[in-house]
């Protein structure tokens, strides 16, 4: 029986994003999705509040919670054997899952993520691909202060060495990894903590993404730093990610707008 997937998704304050996070989890090919979505935004979501497609549930709520909090809450209400995380920010193509379940059915893992993505800077207008995994050399160092110029090396990257298992945005897992421990109630780092407890007890594997299954979208809310080795021509986004591409333009002039 093709197994349902429970997508689960912590917001605050994107509402610009949602109606685009929507359209992302509608158009899987994945035939047996629920799309799960926690809100403690000041005032609850007018794209998601009254969502006509059964497969959506949502729930606002009045407290600030942490991002690890939320993701327990989402997974305790899943009815899904496997949990995958959609960022309410980021792009993921219609044979994401699809690919995703994929290859954790023919690897026998219990965990899967991207551990090369490709990813776009709206504040900088700069599209490039990080493999996370290539820990050295020449890197662009994509800040919220700014886009520079880095050199990795081995005294001055200690901290890249396990970071091809973090930025969560792309975990999909099969839930008893969280029945083994849940997420810490934290805002940062809490997929850190998560997948170093999975990779001490169960059988992780990643994925190269060179197709464009998903984009990692950087703008003024953003909590995360990037550190991509290729800067990519911008006249590709649309070629790769042709539905990204068209949401992008659209953000280009409100920027202003989008906060998280």
């Amino acid at each position: 029986m093709t197994p349902l997937v429970s997508i689960i998704t912590p917001t605050y304050g994107r509402e610009a994003f949602l109606t685009h996070a929507r359209r992302w989890v509608e158009s899987q090919t994945h035939p047996r999705i629920e799309w799960l979505v926690l809100d403690d935004s000041p005032q609850p979501s007018t794209v998601l509040a009254s969502p006509s497609d059964p497969r959506i549930r949502y729930w606002h709520v009045a407290e600030r919670l942490t991002i690890g909090e939320k993701r327990n809450r989402l997974v305790t209400a899943a009815a899904g054997e496997y949990i995958a995380h959609f960022d309410d920010d980021d792009y993921y193509a219609p044979n994401y899952l699809e690919t995703m379940l994929g290859h954790m059915s023919r690897s026998g893992a219990h965990f899967v993520n991207l551990c090369s993505w490709y990813l776009f800077d709206l504040r900088r207008d700069f599209f490039g691909y990080w493999a996370l995994r290539q820990t050295t050399g020449l890197h662009y160092l994509c800040y919220g202060d700014g886009l520079r110029l880095g050199v990795f090396t081995p005294e001055n990257n200690a901290a890249l060495a396990s970071n091809y298992l973090g930025y969560g945005f792309s975990y999909v897992y099969r839930r008893e990894i969280w029945e083994a421990q849940p997420f810490g109630h934290l805002d940062r780092g809490e997929d850190a903590v998560f997948v170093d407890m999975a990779r001490r007890r169960f059988r992780l594997s990643h994925i190269e993404d060179r197709s464009g299954l998903a984009l990692h979208i950087l703008h003024p809310g953003s909590s995360s730093s990037c550190f991509p080795q290729h800067h990519l021509p911008t006249f590709l986004l649309p070629v790769l990610f042709p539905e990204a591409g068209r949401f992008l333009e659209a953000q280009q002039s409100p920027l202003g707008q989008i906060r998280g």
